[in-house]
């Protein structure tokens, strides 16, 4: 018996090592999927939506039993955890009581904890710290998962106060601590501190992971999921960014832009509003911008709800559409994470509606069949054949990293980051599809190579190295035209920084000299070398706070695209093919209140009923995601399925035969349109479901509608 028991154990280990051995994949394999999503929970048919992978979440016991439980369903899986903040009290739970010394901590002795938890809070990577999360990866590893995710290294602006981030600082620095607040020049350091610490303990997390890998002869993923500069700016926290793009074991990004963050308000003509669609269309443009340069993975991430669990569903599915739309204005990106928390999204009970807020249900049918629709067409955004038909152009504004670093006491820059939005809002609103330039990438790459018409500020940002002004002169000399905003009045002009040891009183000013030998004293539009340099010497932040302090901009843009005989049509509308796919988008507060037209035949994506329609007509605030069905029926003889809410695999056409599996969460109304010019003869599937079929005679569409049963429902078309 005995001997017995050994051989089945012995056994039982060779059978799991073979199973771990088969989902083992290259570099190649695990860059190359096109969507997935995060849980923190095992496999439930209410969740299956049939993303290629599942990023299984958190470091609870069970998290083996998790991540085979999506592996048995023909899953990829992977692993995600907080770098920052997680289920960690095994570290912080101390004999004593709670480690406080290594949570952040803000001038009043407040820690700063995670959500209303008391026992999670927003750490200090100490060495201690970094040991330790190099310790719990290490069972998702022996598992091989594909990648590890280390989510959102953020460190709080208003924090500095701790013990811990005090010895980080005497260590770094080799000066005693002073407290952040002091003067701009400590709220400097202290932010500038945070930064390299994050990027110090991801960097040793990685390299520990790679090695991990390679003495086990497998080969791993390393990804940062983080919210964009422009919302960790905004939203006052220093996170490391674009240092990401320069860490050899940082394979990829999640940019991590939803309605959460795109909906914060900022300034536009005056006048402080959530503007959804256009601020979640500049975060995804920041993160193509730092990311694409280095050619590192970038993965798109867009939620159906959001973190803040009182809004109703009406609310959840407006700002859906205005982020994902946002993020299919970006044809170089075709990687998504469709949705965290899908436990949340199909199990979750939410507000009817706004004037029915105390009645909370599950999502509405109709929500949840758009989304398995939107889910199965990412799948398909691996398009070569793009169009921009509202136009595209060379157009960049600059950001930095420093932007995170004037975010807190003594002398903040605005708080609702209008230095930023007081160039950006304009462009977007009025029709011009911006680039976002990265400036910690000038001395490395060439991210203006593409760029004619290059905006930029230093107020609220501060260039890190004297270096970069002799790139954007070369620029300049070869052909661009660059627009300087800034009244020169910024309090972080007076750093002691690099500026200052050149005998300038503002980086500014160096700029202006590494261009011209004198300093521009009036406003006007100066030739040097094949470009050209305009200052207008104004505040953006004051712009945007002005009800005509867009039109200034936009005038400032066409005088600037004069000069570089570039014609810049403005309009209310984005307008963006990928294969035959259209997004459209037709923004309010625009020269124009003028609804946009498109006739040919479509189907809205965005509309669960699939039906065809011969124009489309957008008002502002409307947007739609447009399949063409005379660019998607190429085939007129064989059938052809269209669209799908749920996804589609095991397709087999023969003659007068069509035969495939459709999957997506239990309950749910799932939806497929097939072309054949005639009418089928015969529909069957083999678990024998209830269905419904109709004949769209005009189109020559069969439609199938159904309820999702959470596993693979096969369907066979007799033509």
């Amino acid at each position: 018996m005995f001997t017995y028991l050994i051989l089945s154990l012995t056994l039982f280990q060779q059978i799991q090592e073979e199973t771990i051995n088969s989902t083992i994949i290259s570099k190649e394999q695990f860059m190359n999927f096109r969507t997935c999503f995060q849980t923190s929970q095992g496999f439930d048919p209410i969740m299956d939506i049939a993303s290629d992978v599942a990023i299984v979440y958190g470091t609870t016991h069970n998290l083996n039993k998790r991540i085979e439980s999506w592996r048995e369903q023909g899953y990829r899986t992977a692993y995600m955890t907080g770098i920052s903040w997680g289920g960690y009290e095994s570290y912080y739970q101390t004999e004593s009581g709670l480690k406080k010394e290594e949570i952040q901590t803000d001038k009043n002795g407040k820690l700063w904890m995670h959500g209303n938890s008391t026992t999670v809070g927003y750490n200090v990577p100490t060495p201690n710290y970094v040991e330790y999360i190099k310790s719990i990866l290490i069972p998702p590893l022996e598992n091989r998962v594909e990648s590890i995710y280390l989510e959102e290294p953020e460190f709080w602006a208003v924090t500095g106060w701790s013990e811990a981030f005090k010895q980080l600082w005497e260590k770094h620095y080799g000066e005693p601590w002073a407290p952040p607040n002091q003067s701009i020049e400590t709220q400097y350091k202290a932010s500038l501190l945070k930064y390299n610490l994050y990027t110090n303990a991801l960097t040793e997390v990685f390299k520990f992971v790679k090695e991990y890998a390679q003495k086990n002869n497998f080969q791993i993923g390393c990804y940062v999921p983080t919210h964009s500069l422009i919302n960790y700016s905004q939203w006052r926290i220093v996170s490391p960014e674009s240092m990401l793009t320069h860490m050899e074991h940082c394979d990829g990004i999640i940019a991590q832009v939803w309605t959460g963050t795109a909906r914060s308000r900022h300034h536009y003509r005056g006048i402080s509003r959530e503007r959804t669609f256009e601020t979640a269309y500049l975060e995804y443009a920041q993160m193509v911008g730092m990311v694409s340069p280095v050619n590192k993975h970038l993965i798109f991430l867009a939620d159906p709800i959001e973190d803040n669990p009182n809004y109703d569903w009406h609310d959840y599915k407006y700002n859906y559409e205005c982020t994902v739309l946002a993020s299919l204005l970006f044809p170089t990106v075709t990687s998504y994470e469709v949705m965290p928390w899908p436990e949340r999204i199909f199990k979750g009970k939410y507000s009817k509606s706004k004037e029915e807020k105390d009645i909370k249900i599950n999502i509405i049918p109709e929500y949840a069949t758009e989304l398995l629709t939107v889910i199965n067409t990412l799948n398909d955004m691996k398009q070569t054949d793009i169009e921009w038909i509202s136009g595209n152009y060379p157009v960049g504004i600059m950001v930095s990293d420093t932007l995170m670093f004037q975010r807190a006491e003594p002398n903040p820059s605005d708080p609702n980051l209008n230095c930023f939005y007081g160039i950006a809002t304009p462009l977007v609103k009025n029709g011009v599809p911006l680039k976002i330039i990265q400036m910690e990438h000038l001395l490395n790459y060439q991210p203006l190579k593409d760029i004619k018409i290059l905006l930029l500020t230093y107020e609220g940002q501060k260039p890190l190295k004297k270096e970069y002004h002799s790139k954007i002169k070369d620029w300049v000399m070869n052909g661009g035209h660059l627009l300087i905003i800034d009244d020169n009045s910024d309090p972080y002009n007076e750093l002691n920084n690099w500026w200052k040891e050149e005998g300038f009183n503002s980086p500014l000013e160096h700029l202006i000299k590494i261009l011209f030998e004198n300093k521009i004293t009036n406003d006007s539009i100066f030739p040097l070398g094949k470009g050209h340099v305009f200052w207008a010497k104004h505040s953006p932040a004051s712009l945007a706070r002005n009800p005509d302090g867009a039109n200034q901009i936009l005038k400032w843009l066409k005088e600037m695209a004069n000069q570089a005989q570039i014609h810049i049509d403005y309009k209310n509308y984005f307008h963006l093919r990928r294969g035959p796919y259209h997004i459209c988008s037709v923004q309010d507060e625009s020269i124009s209140e003028i609804p946009y037209r498109i006739q040919g035949k479509f189907i809205n994506l965005f509309n669960p009923e699939l039906k065809v329609e011969e124009e489309i007509v957008l008002y502002p605030s409307n947007r739609a995601l447009l399949l063409d069905l005379n660019l998607k029926l190429t085939k007129k003889d064989s059938p052809f399925i269209i669209t799908s809410a749920g996804r589609i695999t095991e397709e087999k056409v023969k003659e007068n035969y069509l035969s495939f599996k459709i999957q997506g969460p239990s309950r749910i109304p799932g939806k497929i349109v097939i072309f054949y010019n005639k009418l089928p003869q015969k529909i069957t599937n083999s678990e024998n479901i209830d269905f419904q079929q109709y004949y769209d005679e005009k189109y020559n569409l069969i439609y199938l509608g159904f309820i999702h049963q959470g596993k693979g429902i096969h369907f066979e078309i007799e033509l």
